[in-house]
């Protein structure tokens, strides 16, 4: 409320006349109240005025004041009341102007009409409303036409009803509308049978531990069977639990088919974790290059099945980033199938509650001439009871490899009987008449092996490791057997010390030496160092062998 100060200071010449207050602008009265606090209101014009020309009124908007004499003429017009250029406001949530020293920051000075500024700024558009694709749009309108929250569509989320009609009308709506969000909020979500999910859309929770599409089936062929969107169309997943509900046991969490194709992209969801799950949580068939599948801070853990996180067969796009992939069943089998475009980037793998079974292989490749493999940066834990291998290439002539590099593999060659970064079923590479060289394993050239022995022979394992050292304590000459092969493009340093108290030669079996001084010959006390690259053998059958490259340090 605003006081009309000069009519309560009086005006010299109007005692006993009057005064009318009018809207600004119009010839309407306006509303007046004798109150600050705005009890006594009226609109009775005109208003006397007292012995001194004066009255106390209080007005909440702006009017033209007219001031009469007790004549009935006009001794004064001026305007009174308040408007936004004019009402301070000072507030933490707004940045203003120091009076003294003008310095800018919040709780400093500003005014009502800077802030609604602010909002037409903000907004797009005047009168509170936003610009919704190019129209003004109230906010609420907005927000209906791009949030489809499945409460409003009939889903309950007590995980009792079936929600899976609510939920598919929710989509149906967004699509229709071009596209928008189908909101979870947090609950348990029944359904009674797969949902196929729509291309363009996009599914959002309020996080896996909050919002859960919960499967109650034994028969369902899974949770998302995903459809053959047009290439290159996009479905999101973002803060959402799929898994089940009173001890159903259906299939495959997330199906693909031949049919499959488009982008689906799970970001901050978790799969799994359920003790009766049964099945794989990311499998299918068909060998469609239109499927791309990326999983993004997603947490994958089985807890009652031998069955395999992720199954992607054929020439599908695979890329698991930032992820957690656990089993904590105690039988062991394949973690992960990939066969082509697959990337694995710092994720962690973890299966050491495994006890029994074949042994466990976190990633099982078979990459072909459709893409190449990419595994970075992730980590491998160990297992103390069963064989263990990282990365397992199952080609019979593997002439197309992993890349990868910057893995850690826990305490692997310590720790479990047999377990170790790299496996092939058939080593090195074998001869091929489509050669496409492509790959190797970096992560080796970080890692260094070392041995101590009297004895004429020394198995190594340049497969594994980048650096291979050997301290001949005794015995006489040294041949050095290379058991394990390499990629194209591998790397590797030999380095030998001598202190059996005589000079001695050294010979390696799979390895080739400079022929102008092999045998290395290496004194008492002292070194060799020898830079060896791999090269696969086109025209044999042992796959290829290691050779010297450059010359060796000797002493």
């Amino acid at each position: 409320m605003k006081l009309i100060e000069p009519l309560a200071s009086g005006i010299r010449g109007a005692e006993i006349g009057s005064v009318v207050l009018l809207r600004r602008g119009t010839s309407t009265n306006a509303t007046y109240y004798t109150d600050f606090e705005f009890q006594q209101q009226y609109s009775a014009s005109p208003i006397a005025l007292d012995s001194n020309g004066g009255a106390v009124l209080y007005v909440n908007e702006l009017v033209d004041v007219i001031v009469r004499d007790a004549n009935g003429v006009i001794v004064r017009e001026f305007v009174a009341g308040e408007n936004a250029t004019s009402v301070e406001v000072i507030s933490q949530s707004f940045t203003g102007v120091d009076y003294e020293d003008g310095s800018s920051g919040a709780n400093k000075p500003t005014t009502l009409a800077n802030i609604l500024d602010l909002w037409k700024t903000s907004s797009g558009t005047i009168d509170f409303k936003v610009l919704f694709n190019g129209t003004p749009t109230l906010l609420q309108n907005a927000f209906s036409a791009t949030f489809f929250n499945v409460r409003s569509y009939g889903a309950v989320g007590n995980g009792v009803a079936d929600d899976r009609t609510a939920i598919i009308t929710a989509q149906a709506a967004a699509v229709a509308a071009g596209g928008g969000v189908v909101f979870f909020p947090a609950g348990t979500y029944r359904i009674t049978s797969a949902i196929t999910p729509a291309g363009g859309v996009t599914w959002l929770g309020c996080g896996g531990q909050s919002t859960k599409i919960a499967i109650d089936s034994a028969v369902a062929s899974g949770i998302l069977v995903l459809p053959g969107n047009a290439a290159g169309q996009l479905t999101l997943f973002s803060g959402l639990w799929f898994g089940l509900i009173n001890g159903a046991s259906p299939g495959v969490a997330i199906v693909y088919n031949a049919a499959s194709s488009g982008e689906f992209h799970f970001t901050d969801c978790v799969l799994g974790i359920d003790s009766t799950y049964n099945s794989s949580l990311v499998a299918g068939f068909g060998g469609t290059a239109l499927l791309s599948l990326v999983f993004t801070r997603c947490y994958f853990k089985l807890v009652g099945t031998t069955a395999q996180l992720i199954t992607c067969a054929g020439s599908q796009r695979l890329i698991v980033r930032d992820c957690d992939l656990i089993n904590t069943n105690v039988v062991g089998v394949n973690m992960v199938d990939c066969q082509d475009n697959g990337v694995f980037e710092g994720n962690r793998f973890d299966w050491s509650s495994a006890t029994a079974g074949p042994g466990i292989k976190y990633l099982n490749i078979t990459p072909s001439v459709n893409g190449a493999i990419f595994i970075v940066g992730n980590q491998f834990a160990a297992n103390a009871s069963i064989a263990c291998i990282a990365i397992y290439n199952t080609m019979a002539v593997p002439f197309r490899d992993a890349l990868e590099y910057g893995n850690m593999f826990g305490n692997m060659l310590a720790s479990g009987p047999g377990c170790t970064p790299y496996g092939y079923a058939t080593d090195g590479y074998a001869p091929s008449s489509g050669f496409v060289a492509v790959g190797g394993h970096l992560t080796r050239l970080a890692r260094c092996e070392g041995y101590s022995t009297a004895a004429g022979a020394q198995n190594v394992d340049p497969k594994t490791y980048g650096t291979t050292t050997i301290l001949k304590t005794g015995g006489g000459n040294l041949t050095v057997v290379s058991g394990g092969k390499g990629s194209m493009g591998d790397r590797w340093t030999l380095h030998i010390k001598n202190t059996t108290g005589a000079p001695i030669t050294v010979a390696g079996t799979g390895i080739i030496f400079d022929p102008a001084v092999a045998p290395l010959p290496i004194n008492n006390n002292g070194f060799a160092e020898v830079q060896l690259a791999w090269l696969p053998d086109f025209a044999g059958a042992s796959g290829g062998f290691w050779y010297q490259v450059g010359k060796a340090v000797l002493s």
